[in-house]
């Protein structure tokens, strides 16, 4: 069995985890019917990660990082393919459309959720709230000023809000238009691309740590039907 390694999340919480690419490969795994194990590291949950991030899955001897290099794992290895159904075109959407949740909108979320003083002291609290007094009064500095390195160096945080803000109205807007109506991205069967923008919107809309993100996003009744639909059939737990 494969064991998944992800961040601990509150079973209180609004969304299964707080890492957009965690939630997206338990999607993934949970929609494939793929037996595998979660795990949540304790202590310094990324020391044994193969990129020094989460997630990531350790198949026998084998250990992979990244939720999308370990997809295409289970593809090659296991034939477990959420896309076998979809055209060589449609394949090809799937991946601009990674992109843009991923890409853009992944870089939008970070700055809310870690560059925003607006915002920060709530987000720690969510986010570190469980760590002893004594640690939680030096980690979260610690990880944070990394973090506000890289969004420098990427350029978001460059942005004025109104500029990132704008940002994130466009790419939810294109979204929601490629969704339209249909049950999943590609009409009626589950593909990759549901398992990306699960994981990148439901910590838009099902949470309380990204509230301008969570306000866009409300602005579609299509997203949050979605939204909701793709959490009754795999993580009810959270309804």
């Amino acid at each position: 069995m494969i064991k998944f390694y992800q961040f601990a999340c509150s079973k209180k919480a609004k969304v299964s985890n707080y890492s957009p690419f965690c939630l997206k490969l338990e999607t993934y795994l949970r929609a494939t019917k793929t037996p595998h194990k979660v795990i949540s590291p304790k202590g310094n949950p990324t020391k044994n990660a193969p990129k020094g991030k989460l997630p990531y899955i350790e198949d026998g001897d084998t250990k992979i990082g990244d939720s999308e290099l370990i997809i295409d794992y289970l593809k090659k290895s296991y034939a477990i393919d959420a896309d076998s159904h979809l055209s060589v075109e449609q394949k090809h959407q799937v991946w601009v459309y990674k992109k843009l949740a991923e890409d853009s909108l992944g870089w939008v979320m970070l700055y809310y959720r870690w560059v925003d003083n607006r915002y920060w002291r709530h987000n720690k609290t969510i986010l570190f709230g469980k760590l002893p007094t004594v640690l939680n009064n030096i980690i979260p500095g610690i990880v944070r000023k990394g973090v506000l390195k890289t969004a420098h160096y990427h350029g978001i945080s460059r942005h004025t809000n109104e500029e990132i803000e704008n940002i994130a109205r466009k790419g939810i807007a294109s979204i929601a238009s490629f969704l339209g109506n249909d049950k999943y991205f590609f009409g009626e069967k589950f593909s990759s691309l549901d398992a990306v923008m699960y994981g990148m919107l439901a910590q838009f809309s099902r949470t309380d740590i990204n509230p301008p993100l969570c306000s866009l996003v409300q602005d579609y009744p299509n997203l949050i039907n979605y939204l909701t639909r793709m959490t009754e059939e795999y993580f009810p737990e959270r309804v």
